[in-house]
């Protein structure tokens, strides 16, 4: 059966659910899919079964919209990765994708690129373009760092989600 026979999707609600019935649980109009959470990425998304293989719900909604698979990564825009609406999917490559990441749980000063480095006591800025490090500068004082941080962002085109608590 093809995928579009099986499938249908609402983009306002981002709901994969079944076309016909296919046995007890695949009945026409329930919402497809399984959540699976990966709790080293504190990442959680919703997958499913199409064409024989196990596909993240969001590749496939992206898919039953645009009537093509996505040749890059999909995105969603704020974060939540069980918020398959059309509107919060974006098709990015690697590199900005990585410009919308939260905030890692690790992160001591509360600002994605700004560290305090021991060894000068300083507050320094880095950040990445395109796979390379770019180390922005050393400051006394953190609002200085983060503010040059900030300046790179906008420059570089980074989300505006970049960096959000989650």
């Amino acid at each position: 059966m093809e995928i579009d026979d099986v499938y249908s999707y609402d983009a306002k609600t981002g709901y994969i659910t079944f076309k016909c019935n296919r046995h007890a649980r695949k009945v026409s109009g329930n919402v497809a899919g399984w959540i699976r959470t990966d709790p080293s990425r504190r990442t959680s998304y919703i997958e499913l079964r199409a064409d024989g293989k196990t596909v993240k719900a969001h590749r496939l909604a992206w898919r039953l919209h645009y009537g093509a698979w996505p040749e890059g990564m999909i995105d969603h825009i704020n974060g939540n990765g069980l918020d398959n609406r059309i509107e919060n999917l974006r098709e990015v490559d690697s590199f900005d994708s990585a410009k919308n990441k939260p905030l890692q749980k690790n992160n001591t000063s509360g600002v994605v690129g700004v560290r305090l480095y021991k060894p000068n006591g300083k507050w320094v800025a880095t950040i990445s373009n395109k796979g390379k490090k770019i180390t922005i500068g050393y400051f006394d004082k953190k609002d200085d760092a983060i503010k040059a941080r900030r300046d790179k962002e906008i420059e570089f085109s980074y989300h505006s989600n970049h960096g959000r608590k989650q």
